[in-house]
């Protein structure tokens, strides 16, 4: 079982960035339970949501500290994957298009690499949208914080303190909220908010190969065995079986289940 942890980023205390007459905060919870709504026809998966309100999850703390709480809560509730929904703003209201954050390889090179796996997936699925394409991107701290080994943390905490915590975080920055055009095509209206929602869970469904409820799924175990030569000698030709195996330790090895 994956357990996924959707964090909405911002809340009514901690507001994000606003333009064209939109709210971050108000917009993120609703792609984030877009995105969950969809997850949820799925099998394998746990979803947990650091927020289902407006309001602030832990009253009285500081941004910082209420996005450490979110992050430690989700390694209590066992978190494979920490996924932050935002949208991004800049001063030139000409800024458009999707950006997805993900770790650095320091300290633990396994979770950057799983991040950036499926922080690649996300983008692609976003992009097909129509979105522009601003890449996958670390960002590295600015001001010198470091790892308990000593090695340049990155920059955002939720993605910094995830890693802490053995499991990878991301952040999507779906779109601009100060761009005229990104807020008309996929921000103002309910369609469009759930056209973001749904293409960051069918990513994360391709992503983990999660099978739909009362169907086969999408986990291709025709890929997965051409793919991956020492599957072949190990398991050979069962389907079940290589099911188990991308579930059980293809995911934490970087594997995927389908040509995504």
């Amino acid at each position: 079982e994956i357990v996924l942890v959707l964090d909405p980023g911002h809340d009514s205390t901690h507001s994000g960035a606003s333009g064209n007459g939109l709210h971050e905060e108000e917009l993120n919870l609703k792609i984030a339970q877009y995105c969950r709504q969809k997850l949820e026809q799925y099998d394998g998966v746990t979803i947990y949501m650091t927020r289902e309100g407006t309001t602030c999850p832990y009253p009285g703390t500081t941004s910082t500290d209420d996005n450490a709480n979110r992050v430690y809560n989700a390694a209590d509730v066992g978190a494979d994957f920490y996924i932050s929904f935002h949208l991004n703003s800049a001063t030139s209201s000409s800024a458009s298009g999707v950006t997805v954050y993900y770790p650095n390889r320091n300290y633990n090179a396994g979770i950057g690499t799983l991040g950036q796996k499926l922080a690649q997936a996300i983008l692609n699925a976003l992009t097909k949208l129509g979105l522009k394409d601003r890449g996958t991107q670390i960002r590295n701290s600015e001001d010198h914080t470091t790892y308990p080994d000593g090695s340049l943390a990155d920059y955002y905490g939720v993605i910094r303190r995830s890693k802490e915590c053995g499991f990878p975080g991301i952040i999507i920055e779906h779109a601009f909220i100060s761009n005229s055009v990104d807020a008309s095509r996929y921000l103002w209206s309910e369609a469009g908010l759930k056209q973001l929602g749904e293409a960051d869970a069918d990513a994360i469904i391709a992503y983990f190969g999660l099978r739909e409820r009362d169907s086969v799924g999408v986990f291709d175990a025709k890929f997965y065995y051409d793919n991956y030569s020492d599957l072949r000698q190990v398991i050979g030709w069962n389907e079940t079986a290589l099911w188990q195996h991308f579930k059980n330790y293809g995911i934490y090895e970087g594997r995927t289940a389908s040509p995504v």
